[in-house]
C-alpha cells in the first residue's frame, strides 16, 4: 500500500489526544509522529521495529514534513530505532487499543 499525502498528513492527528509517557527531558519528536510513522510503515507492510525504523528513514523529505517530523540542520528528521521502540513500549498496547476503539 501506497500513502497519500493526505493520509500522511492525517495520521499524527489521530494520535493527538495520547498522554506522552515519556519524560520531558531528552524529547526530540513530538509523541503523534511515532506513532503515526509507525502506523503508515504498519500500513505498508512493515511488521518489526527495525522494519518500520527503516521504512520511515526511506521516506523523502517531503513524506516526512507531511508526517510532522521535527527539522534539525536543514532537513527534516525521523525517529530512530530505539525512540520508535521506546515510544510504542511506554504507550502499551492498551493506549493504543483504546485510541482504536476511539476511532470505531
Amino acid at each position: 500500500m501506497a500513502l497519500s499525502a493526505a493520509q500522511m498528513r492525517a495520521l499524527p492527528q489521530y494520535f493527538t489526544d495520547l498522554p506522552d509517557p515519556r519524560r520531558a527531558q531528552g524529547r526530540r519528536h513530538r509523541l503523534p509522529v511515532v506513532p503515526a510513522l509507525t502506523a503508515g510503515a504498519s500500513l505498508c507492510g512493515m511488521q518489526s521495529y527495525k522494519a518500520m525504523a527503516e521504512w520511515a528513514s526511506s521516506l523523502g523529505q517531503a513524506a516526512r514534513q507531511r508526517f510532522g517530523c521535527r527539522r534539525g540542520n536543514g532537513h527534516y528528521l525521523v525517529p530512530s530505532l530505539y525512540v520508535i521502540r521506546d515510544c510504542l513500549v511506554r504507550l502499551g498496547p492498551e493506549a493504543l487499543d483504546r485510541r482504536g476503539s476511539v476511532a470505531d
